[in-house]
């Protein structure tokens, strides 16, 4: 049994914040599941914990796409993060790199305090992906 906590409230949340793969893919082939349901007091809904937390780009990418869109630019969990900003806080490139292909992600958002999502990476000493970012929002500014 995968318990509840504060941290992990679902079991699709702990799966993917313990980078149990194998599990969250076949919690996401149940379709009772509700990916929308659950919220962690820390990192937020389960896309919040997916981009924080998961190495799995691929699992990002589908948590993601199962997502409503209201969930892809949300802020959530203690730090006010979107998912997009927890992958930066965190330092998770695979979290970056799972919403790349996911239409509907504000690339441009900017936190209050952090600034945009390059300086939050530049901050945090995240160098390839503040490489990346500078890549991205090189590209959604010319479109």
């Amino acid at each position: 049994c995968i318990d509840s906590n504060r941290f992990y409230p679902t079991p699709i949340m702990k799966a993917l914040g313990y980078n149990h793969h194998a599990v969250a893919d076949w919690l996401m082939n149940n379709n009772q599941l509700n990916i929308q349901t659950g919220e962690s007091d820390v990192l937020g809904t389960t896309l919040h914990v997916a981009c924080a937390l998961c190495t799995d780009t691929e699992t990002v990418t589908r948590v993601a796409r199962l997502a409503d869109s209201g969930h892809l630019n949300r802020v959530a969990g203690d730090y006010k993060y979107t998912p997009v900003q927890a992958a930066l806080y965190w330092g998770n490139m695979s979290g970056v790199l799972g919403l790349l292909p996911v239409l509907g992600v504000d690339w441009q958002v900017r936190h209050e305090k952090e600034g945009s999502l390059l300086d939050m990476a530049r901050k945090g000493g995240h160098s390839i992906i503040a490489d990346w970012l500078g890549f991205i929002t090189a590209t959604v500014n010319e479109s």
